[in-house]
C-alpha cells in the first residue's frame, strides 16, 4: 500500500468519508472518490491532495440524490449511477453534466455493476430462473440462464447476449415469526461474469481454475485453465486476499496478495496498475487506500 485517503476527525471535511461507493482513477493518477453519504464525487492528486468536490446532493443537472456507484471512462468522462430512479449521468471532470439516460436494468445492490465497453456501450448482466412460483422450503437447485444486455446512448438501441447456463443451490428456510429467506450456502461454487472493455466476456466458475473470454457471438476466444488439487481453503488462504494475475492475452503475470484487508463487502478496483478499495479501522471509520500491483 503507497496512499490512504481519509481521516477520522480534523478540519478539512473532504478527507472524512461516510459511505465510500465508487473509487476511479485516471491515467495521470487523479482519484475520484464517491461517498454515498455526503453524496458527492471528490477529486484528489495522486499524492492524495484534496482538489476538488465535483457532484453534490440536489436535483439540478450534475446533482444526485442517491448513488451506489460511479465508472470513470476515457479520462474524461464520469457516468454516475443514480439508482432510485434509476438513471445513468455522464458528466465532465468537472461536473458538467453532458448525459443521461433510463437505466435499463434496474441496480439496487451496495455497489453498482454496470460497465461501459470501449465503444461507449453501457452492459450489465442479468439472470433468469426456469423454475416459477414459490419454493418450498429446504435445499433449492435450479438453472439459470444468463445475459449481458447492453444499451447504446447516441442510438437507445437495446440488445442482449446469451452467455450460457448455470446451475445454483440455495436454502431456503423459513423465520421465526413468519416469512421465508434465501440462505446461501457457504462456499457453494458460483457462475461469475464480466464484461471485456475491448470487446466480448470474461466467465468462470468459483469451483474450477478456469477462464474463459468469450465475443460477442459467443466463440471463445481464450481459455485459461490450471489443473490443481483439491485442498482445504485456509483462513490464511482467505485473508487477506490474493490473486492470480494474467495480460489480456493469457500470460501469467503472478500472483499479488495484499498487505491489508479490504473491508468486507467492498469490491476492489484495478485501474492502470494500481488496486483501489475501501478499508475500515477499528471505530467502522473508511478509508480509501492504493496499491501498485508491482
Amino acid at each position: 500500500m503507497d496512499l490512504q485517503l481519509g481521516s477520522r476527525e480534523g478540519a478539512d471535511l473532504n478527507f472524512i468519508f461516510g459511505d465510500i461507493r465508487g473509487v476511479q482513477a485516471a491515467s495521470d493518477g487523479t482519484i475520484y472518490v464517491l461517498d454515498g453519504q455526503a453524496l458527492e464525487v471528490r477529486v484528489f492528486s495522486p499524492e492524495g491532495d484534496y482538489q476538488r468536490t465535483i457532484m453534490r446532493r440536489g436535483e439540478g443537472p450534475g446533482e444526485i440524490l442517491d448513488s451506489n456507484g460511479f465508472i470513470l471512462s476515457g479520462d474524461t468522462l464520469l457516468w454516475v449511477h443514480e439508482w432510485t430512479k434509476p438513471v445513468v449521468i455522464g458528466v465532465d471532470i468537472y461536473g458538467e453534466e453532458l448525459f443521461r439516460f433510463n437505466e435499463p436494468l434496474r441496480a439496487r445492490g451496495a455497489f453498482w455493476d454496470g460497465a461501459f465497453d470501449l465503444r461507449g456501450r453501457y452492459w450489465r448482466s442479468t439472470s433468469y430462473r426456469d423454475d416459477r412460483g414459490p419454493p418450498q422450503p429446504g435445499l433449492l437447485t435450479g438453472t439459470t440462464r444468463v445475459y449481458y444486455k447492453s444499451y447504446d446512448p447516441p442510438t437507445a438501441a437495446i440488445d442482449s447476449v446469451y452467455l450460457g447456463e448455470g446451475t445454483y443451490r440455495t436454502y431456503f428456510a423459513e423465520l421465526p415469526g413468519g416469512g421465508l429467506s434465501f440462505i446461501a450456502i457457504p462456499f457453494e461454487p458460483r457462475w461469475i461474469s464480466r464484461l471485456n472493455p475491448s470487446g466480448g466476456f470474461w466467465r468462470t466458475n468459483t469451483g474450477s481454475y478456469r477462464l474463459t473470454r468469450t465475443g460477442e457471438d459467443g466463440d471463445t476466444l481464450l481459455l485459461i485453465e490450471a489443473s490443481l488439487p483439491a485442498l482445504p481453503v485456509t483462513t490464511e488462504d482467505r485473508s487477506p486476499r490474493f490473486y492470480d494475475l494474467f495480460s489480456e492475452d493469457g500470460d501469467y503475470r503472478g500472483s499479488v496478495r495484499l498487505a491489508f484487508q479490504p473491508e468486507r463487502y467492498s469490491p476492489i478496483w484495478i485501474q492502470h496498475g494500481n488496486i483501489y478499495t475501501r478499508v475500515v479501522d477499528e471505530l467502522d471509520v473508511q478509508y480509501v487506500v492504493r496499491a501498485p500491483l508491482s
